[in-house]
C-alpha cells in the first residue's frame, strides 16, 4: 500500500510474509509489515511482525471508510501491538489530513518513533485501501474468518 502526498511525502506499508508461516492457533497469524515514511528530508524504516491478518483487512477497511465518510470507519484506528496508530485528523471534500504514528520494532528507544501529520486526497486513500487488499489475497490468513457478517450491514434482506 502506497500513499503518497501531493508534496512528494508518503506512507508505504507492506505486507512482507508471515511470521509463522506454519502457525497452528489463529492467535499466531501474524504478518510481517514493512513500514517507510518519508515527509521532507526526514525517511524512516522499519520491519517488523506488527499487524494479525484481521488487523490488516481492518486497516484497509478503515481506510476506505474514511475515504467514503462512513461515520462506522471512526477517527482512528489501533492495533494490538501498539506499534501502528492512524488517526483521520481533518476532513476536506477531497483530502483527508492523516497522522501516522510508527514505532521501530521491537521495543522503541529514543528516536525510534516517527509520528507525522499527511494530508492524503480521498482517491489516494482509497488506492491504498484496494492494494492493501491485493496484498492480503497474496498472504492469506492461516485462518479464514468467517466473512458473511463482518461489517454488521442488513443489507440481505
Amino acid at each position: 500500500m502506497l500513499l503518497r502526498a501531493d508534496d512528494g511525502s508518503g506512507l508505504e506499508l507492506k505486507v512482507v510474509g508471515y511470521e509463522t508461516p506454519h502457525a497452528v492457533d489463529a492467535r499466531d497469524d501474524w504478518l510481517v509489515i514493512n513500514v517507510r515514511m518519508k515527509v521532507g528530508s526526514e525517511s524512516w524504516e522499519a520491519e517488523d511482525p506488527a499487524l494479525v491478518w484481521e488487523e490488516a483487512r481492518d486497516l484497509s477497511k478503515w481506510l476506505e471508510g474514511i475515504a467514503r465518510d462512513d461515520p462506522r470507519a471512526g477517527w482512528s484506528i489501533d492495533f494490538l501491538e501498539p506499534v501502528l496508530l492512524f488517526e483521520a485528523l481533518r476532513r476536506t471534500q477531497d483530502s483527508i489530513l492523516l497522522r501516522v504514528y510508527c514505532q521501530k520494532f521491537p521495543k522503541p528507544a529514543p528516536k525510534e518513533h516517527f509520528s507525522k501529520v499527511l494530508w492524503f486526497s480521498r482517491e489516494q486513500i482509497k488506492r491504498g485501501a484496494e492494494e492493501l487488499r491485493s496484498e492480503l489475497q497474496q498472504f492469506p490468513s492461516c485462518f479464514p474468518l468467517d466473512e458473511s457478517d463482518d461489517d454488521g450491514d442488513a443489507d440481505s434482506t
